[in-house]
Parts: structure tokens; C-alpha cells; sequence
């Protein structure tokens, strides 16, 4: 059982974006606000997961965005300002609480 494996560990590392926190939807229409912006075609989840990569910087270009127009830098501040406004809801996936609750110092408050 989890909760009894679970004790045997003293560290866990999470990733937190895409697995414990449900954030697909809120990344899309945070990008797609700055695409709109620019008159550049919306993104969708089955675009994000074919073209999402690291460097994100080249992310960015496969979505159309113009180094030579506005540096990758000054657009990931905006995505960054646009991700983080209030509009946006983060949540966790269902079941993470419940999970984390198995190892030691696992608490939901």
C-alpha cells in the first residue's frame, strides 16, 4: 500500500507544473492572450503538447513570435505578468491532497 511504502522515504521532488497542478488550460490561454495580441494563431491542447519544448525560448518561435520585433525576453515577462493576474484559477489535480497526505509531513494545511 502507498501510505506504508510512503514512510520509507525522507525526500520527495515533485514536478509541480502539469503534475500536481492541473495548469494545461490556464498556460493555453495565458500564451494565447499574448498571441492574440499580435494577430498570431490560437494554440489548442493538441498543438501545446506537439510544439511545447525546452528551450521555451524556441517554443516561442514555433508560435510565430519575431525575435527581430520584440526579444524573447520582453514576451516572457508578459507571459509571465498575463500568467500570474488574477484571472486565472490554479488548482490542483484531483487526488494530489490525498496522495502527498501518505508521506511523512504530508499535510493539507
Amino acid at each position: 500500500m502507498l501510505n506504508e511504502s510512503a514512510k520509507t522515504y525522507g525526500h520527495i521532488i515533485w514536478d509541480w507544473n502539469g503534475t500536481l497542478l492541473d495548469d494545461v488550460d490556464i498556460v493555453i490561454g495565458a500564451m494565447n492572450t499574448l498571441l492574440k495580441r499580435r494577430n498570431l494563431p490560437l494554440l489548442g491542447k493538441e498543438k501545446y503538447k506537439k510544439i511545447f519544448t525546452f528551450p521555451v525560448k524556441e517554443y516561442y518561435a514555433q508560435l510565430g513570435f519575431d525575435f527581430s520585433i520584440e526579444p524573447f525576453e520582453k514576451l516572457a515577462v508578459e507571459y509571465m505578468t498575463e500568467l500570474n493576474s488574477d484571472k486565472y484559477q490554479f488548482k490542483l489535480y484531483s487526488g494530489v491532497v490525498k496522495i502527498l497526505e501518505c508521506f511523512p509531513g504530508g499535510r493539507a494545511d
